[in-house]
């Protein structure tokens, strides 16, 4: 515990490196500690579903807070493509708006994927639960989802607690390949 109060921690490697490489930061004073998750039993999604009203659907999530950096836009884009192959999908994009996202130009992001889903036809296989998922609601769309999406748009991104904590569960994950992602 003394080396780790003297220590920088990080919790990828591409942090680490950064800090490294970038900011000079001493590699002695650096140590890793990976991303941690929830220890919660890997279930099937079909006994989750019909507790959230997603029985039938092959669920694909993105979660966490909403900012333009999720990429939500290019998610759906590509889901009417998805949908011909698998008429029961449902995109279910989980989590309030962020602060400084509101701060900045209020829910017109989320407005414009709204607006988005309805111009591909999309609406019936999308669903936007715009408030935030606590512990044990989140673990429980967790548990429920088929596939969870990253479709982020910033590719230095060091660490993601969505992702792991997709991970952590069990899910299956496609993601853009940003630097946690490309890491994990």
């Amino acid at each position: 515990l003394t080396e780790l109060a003297a220590a920088t921690v990080t919790m990828s490697i591409h942090a680490r490196t950064v800090l490294e490489t970038v900011y000079d930061v001493d590699p002695g004073r650096l140590v890793t500690i990976p991303h941690g998750v929830a220890d919660v039993p890997i279930l099937d999604p079909e006994t989750i579903k019909a507790g959230l009203g997603l029985q039938g659907r092959d669920v694909i999530l993105t979660f966490g807070l909403l900012t333009r950096r999720k990429g939500v836009e290019h998610m759906l884009r590509a889901l009417p493509k998805i949908v011909r192959e698998h008429p029961r999908a449902l995109y279910a994009i989980v989590g309030a708006t962020h602060p400084d996202t509101i701060d900045g130009e209020g829910e017109r992001y989320r407005q414009s994927l709204e607006a988005l889903a309805a111009s591909l036809g999309m609406t019936a296989h999308v669903q936007f639960v715009d408030h935030f998922a606590g512990r044990v609601e989140l673990i429980r769309w967790l548990q429920a989802a088929d596939v969870v999406v990253t479709p982020y748009t910033d590719m230095d991104q060091s660490v993601a607690g969505t992702l792991a904590a997709a991970m952590g569960t069990g899910r299956a994950v496609v993601s853009t390949p940003y630097a946690y992602a490309a890491e994990l």
